[in-house]
């Protein structure tokens, strides 16, 4: 039997991956690799901060719907690892060495810088989604990006927020239009939005600490998602998401659309090198952002940037971005 292609890393670029090896029909095992056992679809982790709704999966389940085994591990990716097993052709997993046909890195991101003692960060977020308020003082939230906009709106429904970002204005990334839009949505929330203003030192207790990410860990790639170790391209190693920065003009952004678009690019790179064809660049552009503004509303553009949505078109838009990635977990593709 040949060597299996290991995935570490069961993210939104993780999962893009297995889902094309398994819909196009690759002739070996699949192992993924994730510290957790649930995926956690993070683009709506703001969703479960009251403890509403569930945003996860059981990995075993998903690994299963796509014939690969999963095995819950936290893989090693420090210094010289990656090297170690370019030169081997062999990845520690747990307590033992296995060898791979092609490995994926596919770790994602942390939080840059880390939240105060007191504070929650992504990471925090992730194990535990709740988001605990005290009734008498508003929820400072740390950082003017789509997360801690969605949070702010979401939470602003039942109770008070405060938004302190550096920046000189939320959603920088973002036009100015759909910044001003976010802006004044909060406004009427009775959230207090506070620009230009660097948060350093203690933070009170549950503080939202959205304030950035950085790659984890930080690696770059050829066009192809081959990542560069030294001076050279690995020949069977790849990289997707967030950890991983790809050569060319295609979307660089940690973002689950990026995730995604990479994802795939490196499953079918992987079959087309083992089948001695020629791999495909990444080329991706963004197509469109939209950003919750909590059940009723929300904002981005689509196509253009010049085209703003709102209400409930952006609303539509993101519920059909949330049911598309949904359809993957299942097998299904329909991301173009």
């Amino acid at each position: 039997m040949n060597n299996p292609i290991i995935i570490v890393g069961a993210g939104p670029a993780g999962l893009a991956c297995l889902s094309v090896l398994h819909r196009l029909g690759v002739d070996c095992p699949v192992v993924l690799c994730d510290v957790r056992n649930t995926h956690l679809d993070q683009t709506r982790l703001h969703e479960a901060s009251q403890g509403e709704r569930a945003i996860e999966m059981p990995l075993d389940e998903i690994a299963h719907c796509f014939s690969a085994r999963y095995e819950q591990v936290r893989v090693d990716l420090g210094n010289g690892i990656l090297r170690e097993a370019d030169s081997t052709g062999t990845l520690r997993i747990g307590n033992r060495s296995e060898a791979f046909s092609a490995l994926v890195i596919a770790s994602g991101s942390a939080p840059r810088p880390p939240a105060p003692s007191a504070g929650r960060d992504v990471k925090s977020l992730r194990e535990n989604a709740q988001v605990t308020i005290h009734p008498d003082h508003p929820l400072l939230i740390v950082g003017g990006g789509p997360s801690a906009i969605q949070y702010a709106a979401q939470i602003s429904e039942t109770h008070a927020v405060r938004v302190v970002t550096s920046g000189s204005r939320i959603l920088e990334a973002l036009p100015q239009r759909i910044s001003a839009y976010a802006h004044d949505f909060l406004a009427d929330r009775g959230v207090d939005v506070v620009t230009n203003q660097r948060v350093e030192g203690a933070v009170p207790d549950g503080s939202l600490w959205l304030a950035g990410l950085h790659r984890d860990p930080e690696l770059y790639a050829n066009r192809f998602g081959q990542i560069r170790i030294g001076n050279a391209y690995a020949h069977r190693i790849f990289g997707a998401g967030d950890c991983c920065e790809f050569d060319g003009d295609g979307l660089n952004t940690l973002s689950a659309q990026s995730a995604i678009r990479k994802g795939k690019l490196v499953g079918r790179n992987i079959l087309r090198q083992q089948q001695d064809r020629f791999m495909l660049p990444y080329d991706y552009s963004e197509r469109g952002y939209i950003v919750s503004l909590g059940d009723d509303d929300a904002v981005g553009w689509v196509g253009s940037k010049k085209a703003m949505v709102t209400g409930r078109a952006a609303v539509a838009a993101k519920a059909t971005v949330d049911e598309q990635y949904r359809l993957l977990l299942k097998g299904i593709d329909t991301f173009i």
